[in-house]
């Protein structure tokens, strides 16, 4: 993955990223420029909206690769984070950079001391190697399945399947520190 640089999303990216998530997020256009704006006046300094660059001739940046999320429920000590998107260029994927995005945003604690109880996302039922990558990513379901999420003029079955991740808690800190090696879980 040479040459893949990660960056907190500006608006310098706007139309490259516009274009990447165009085919991604099933929504209006408006919708999805209004998006952008509360990621660039929000979501960016908190760490929750990511691009990755791939430096091109002449020093020029390329998009490959974008994530937004946002928090979706705040409490004074703590907070959920929701992912709208993650999208990657079809001629990086398999690279990694999903996963590197994502991992950007997997964090007990926001960059203004915020505490993460969760980030979940929502993804179409039917698309089992989404599913399979979020999982990979450390994603769990309670299979919880929602219908009717997406239009169906964009998505003739229209179930999307919620996805969480939580932080590990001190306990299970804990537990994970005195596990020895004969301990492992070698499933």
């Amino acid at each position: 993955m040479h040459g893949v640089e990660f960056a907190p999303l500006e608006r310098q990216h706007g139309s490259q990223v516009l274009a990447l998530l165009r085919g991604t997020l099933l929504v209006p256009l408006p919708r999805l420029h209004q998006r952008l704006e509360e990621a660039y006046e929000r979501d960016a300094r908190l760490g929750l909206a990511q691009v990755a660059l791939c430096r091109l001739a002449g020093n020029a940046e390329k998009v490959v690769g974008v994530l937004l999320a946002r928090v979706a429920t705040r409490r004074t000590c703590c907070a959920q984070v929701y992912i709208d998107a993650v999208a990657v260029d079809a001629v990086f994927q398999g690279q990694g950079i999903g996963s590197r995005l994502l991992l950007r945003v997997l964090t007990p604690c926001l960059p203004d001391g915020l505490e993460v109880r969760e980030v979940f996302l929502h993804t179409p039922l039917q698309a089992t190697e989404l599913v399979a990558f979020y999982r990979s990513c450390g994603f769990e379901s309670d299979d919880e399945v929602i219908d009717n999420y997406y239009p169906r003029r964009w998505m003739p079955q229209a179930q999307a399947l919620v996805l969480r991740w939580r932080p590990p808690t001190a306990a299970q800190h804990q537990h994970e520190e005195r596990k020895g090696p004969q301990d492992a879980d070698v499933s």
